[in-house]
């Protein structure tokens, strides 16, 4: 839609570009040339206008719903939520997540925090991994998936030898501003599911926030939304 909106008014506005330039050439000699060219140029302004308007009103049609379903969500989680936990990893790593109070800590370390979800009763397993690194690469978006990608092979392992998880490598991550969407799954296993990554840039140091999810029997959407509020 808003690709559409754009087209057109770029398309209209070259139109009027061109025979607006023809008529001034036109008009050179004329008594009303420079009201013609001032009436011209302000004419092409509004046209600009117009079409930022358009495209704004599209963005909030299709952006600032999600904005408040991530704002609603983070505020309905952060009334329960750890906030012991919260305080020592913005003390840690300068970044501000939240840790629902049903994840258990298994690791608080100077180097790497990681929480589970993983209740017995029920087929769904969450993990939240942060850590930070000091970038070596040009390329820093490849140094985090490899960062990351080495960190989940360490830490979450299968039941069989030599089995653990990994970016799934047919479908690359999507990134956008400083967030990383993708799958992963289990090498020699048959378990897989969505990830989220976010970045961010604190004195001269990633910090990378991981959120995985296995959840075979419900709806990924909303585990993924709620990882995007708490990260």
């Amino acid at each position: 839609m808003i690709h559409g909106l754009i087209s057109g008014f770029w398309t209209l506005r070259f139109e009027m570009e061109l025979r607006g330039k023809a008529l001034i050439s036109q008009n050179a000699k004329s008594w009303d040339y420079a009201e013609f060219k001032v009436f011209y140029n302000f004419s092409v302004v509004i046209l600009d206008n117009l079409r930022a308007c358009f495209i704004w009103e599209q963005i909030q049609i299709e952006l600032i719903p999600q904005f408040y379903e991530i704002l609603e969500l983070r505020k309905n989680i952060k009334k329960t939520s750890n906030k012991i936990i919260e305080n020592k990893i913005t003390e840690k790593f300068l970044i501000e997540v939240i840790i629902p109070d049903e994840y258990s800590v298994i690791q608080d370390s100077s180097k790497i925090f990681w929480a589970t979800y993983n209740p017995a009763k029920k087929e769904e397993i969450k993990h939240i991994f942060i850590f930070s690194f000091k970038p070596s690469l040009n390329n820093t978006k490849q140094e985090v998936l490899q960062k990351t990608d080495s960190l989940l092979s360490q830490y979450l392992l299968g039941s069989k030898k030599n089995s653990y998880v990994q970016i799934e490598q047919l479908y690359p991550p999507h990134f956008e501003k400083n967030l990383f969407r993708g799958l992963w799954k289990l090498k020699n296993g048959f378990m897989g599911g969505p990830f989220i990554i976010k970045t961010h840039h604190v004195n001269q140091r990633i910090i990378v926030s991981i959120g995985i999810v296995f959840a075979p029997n419900s709806t990924k959407r909303t585990h993924v939304k709620t990882l995007e509020a708490i990260l």
